[in-house]
């Protein structure tokens, strides 16, 4: 969502819920099914300035749910339900959004 505050300051914002199941690892060494419910958010604020050489400054963040007891995005989770934000891109690739 985004849209104009003024004739030259735009914002940007997005929000991903991420919910579903992971394997727990349990004391015992057993796997259990935990749920899953992660979030992804950010935003971003730009100015423009057409008579200023069509001048652009902006601003962003992305805010990503963490898990304090997860030791990999990968069967990590030891405790409770899940809370780490997983991207559909491994590691190696990073964060990718279009």
């Amino acid at each position: 969502m985004g849209g104009g505050i003024t004739s030259s300051i735009f914002y940007d914002v997005f929000g991903y819920m991420q919910l579903g199941k992971t394997l727990s690892l349990e004391n015992n060494n057993d796997y259990k099914n935990e749920s899953i419910s992660a979030f992804l958010g950010g935003g971003s604020l730009s100015w423009f300035n057409k008579e200023l050489l069509y001048s652009k400054a902006s601003a962003s963040f992305v805010y990503a749910s963490g898990d304090d007891d997860a030791s990999s995005v990968y069967e990590g989770n030891t405790e409770d339900s899940g809370t780490t934000f997983m991207p559909v891109s491994g590691t190696s690739t990073g964060l990718f959004f279009t």
